[in-house]
């Protein structure tokens, strides 16, 4: 098995004339299965220089390699709490959503350190000339920390990785799927890797009323209680988005009414159940939408011409901005302040995230609005489905042409929708494809179907299933990769 783990190594270093091999380790039981691969091959010969920080915990130096040491600013009794405190975190009995964080804070702390041991590293100019001097043939490391990856770049030279696997990552056009329980916990997963969890974030927040604002504000509630400030854009009438103690409302004054607003809503969900022909539905769901469509247009008008509201946002200095990119309104402000954004959606008129997202969605399996269709059709049924798929090009200039328009005025500069939208750090997508047709998904689009139902307490095998489903490893090899599998 040793001598099958060493092949690649003897691909990179000479077999006729020993070999010279440059080791980045990562400490703990990582650093003992890697020893002895190192022991291995320094008794066929190999030199082996190891460059590990002076505080550590099982690093140590052995006549079978040179150790070069230096300088960091922790000391070994911190890394030894560290692991204390996961350890006992891993096995207690905790809820899934604490028992998550636990972990996620016990990761943000070793990041920590270990970005100060690869900056001391990077920064040891006298240890850094000797590596450059050296003339090594490759880089052994343990990718869990870039450290390695980074001087190996530097150093111009070959890298061997050696690990377990990570946690956390995706590969490369492959989305993450997580579960719809815990509900809110799986929508704050993309916001917390935008927010600090050390120290708390700051998020604005320029919601859709009405039952988008439900399924946003479970989401809110959970991160004000995590020490995050949150600050909410909203006209003064705005149906279901009131004030609350957990987080700081902004409003501003519309030309519209309150009564007028539950008028337009009411006739809403009136229509939306009559039935009739696709001219009949098509027309009344434009008829519809444009009237929705246009109190959202003077609101977002008078929040952009609002320029004192406009000076405390640019003068706030956010660190996000969480938004339902239905209403484009969020989508502008967030280019305007040049901040990261988060989108909280069911889906976008005329399929605009489509669009933006560069997602296939081709007629010829997807059916469309007012088809009747399952994604199993005939031909005729998908001759159909092309031709009802135009109306969207009608949907699209309608609605959302007026934005673009606003949008180009107050950036001062010709943007377009689809512009916009691609923009979005991060798509938390109301879907369970339980209830939706099969689709892909860029990486930045996270499926959260279930965030806006009531909420269900897991059995304990329940909890295990949804943190194994988070941490699945999708990743694909892109270089020489062992996998340190204990059976």
């Amino acid at each position: 098995m040793l001598m099958a783990m060493l092949l690649p190594f003897l691909c990179c270093l000479s077999t006729a004339a020993a070999g010279k091999l440059l080791v980045v380790p990562m400490d703990g039981s990582h650093w003992l299965s890697m020893k002895q691969v190192l022991t291995e091959l320094s008794r066929k010969g190999h030199e082996i220089v190891v460059v590990a920080p002076d505080s550590n915990i099982l690093i140590d130096s052995s006549g079978t390699f040179t150790m070069k040491t230096y300088p960091v600013p922790y000391k070994q009794e911190e890394i030894e709490e560290l692991l204390r405190t996961f350890g006992m975190s891993s096995f207690s009995e905790q809820p899934f959503l604490t028992k998550f964080l636990d972990t996620w804070e016990h990761f943000r702390k070793s990041s920590a350190i270990f970005q100060a041991s690869c900056s001391s590293l990077l920064y040891e100019k006298e240890l850094m000339k000797f590596l450059e001097e050296s003339k090594f043939d490759a880089v052994f490391t343990d990718p869990v920390t870039p450290c390695g990856q980074i001087v190996a770049l530097h150093l111009s030279i070959p890298t061997v990785f050696f690990l377990r696997e990570h946690l956390f990552q995706i590969s490369a056009g492959m989305a993450l799927l997580l579960p719809s329980h815990p509900q809110v916990s799986v929508s704050l997963l993309l916001l917390l890797s935008v927010l600090s969890l050390a120290a708390g974030g700051k998020l604005l927040v320029i919601p859709v009323g009405g039952s988008h604002w439900l399924s946003m504000q479970e989401v809110l509630v959970e991160l004000r209680q995590k020490g995050h400030e949150i600050v909410i854009v909203s006209p003064e009438f705005n149906l279901h988005v009131k004030p609350s103690d957990n987080f700081t409302m902004k409003l501003y004054q519309v030309p519209v009414s309150e009564e007028e607003i539950n008028r337009v809503f009411q006739a809403f969900l009136k229509e939306a159940f009559e039935g009739g022909s696709f001219l009949e539905r098509f027309h009344a769901v434009r008829e519809r939408l444009r009237t929705l469509f246009d109190l959202g247009f003077i609101a977002c008008e008078e929040l952009l011409n609002n320029k004192e509201l406009i000076r405390y946002l640019e003068e706030s200095n956010f660190d996000a901005l969480l938004t339902d990119p239905v209403v484009p309104c969020g989508v502008i402000v967030a280019e305007h302040l040049s901040l990261p954004s988060v989108y909280l959606l069911r889906g976008i008129p005329c399929g605009l995230d489509f669009e933006a997202t560069q997602c296939p969605n081709p007629p010829s399996y997807v059916p469309r609005l007012f088809t009747d269709h399952t994604d199993h059709m005939n031909f005729l049924q998908r001759v159909k489905n092309v031709i009802f798929d135009t109306s969207n090009l009608f949907l699209c200039d309608f609605l959302y042409k007026p934005y673009e328009k606003l949008a180009s005025e107050f950036l001062q500069r010709d943007v377009t929708m689809v512009d916009l939208y691609r923009k979005a750090s991060v798509w938390l997508l109301r879907y369970d494809f339980v209830l939706e047709y099969p689709r892909p998904l860029m990486p930045n689009m996270i499926a959260v179907g279930g965030v806006n139902c009531a909420h269900k307490q897991l059995s304990q095998v329940g909890r295990a299933l949804v943190l194994i489903l988070i941490l699945i490893d999708f990743r694909a090899p892109k270089t020489v990769i062992f996998y340190n599998v204990d059976i």
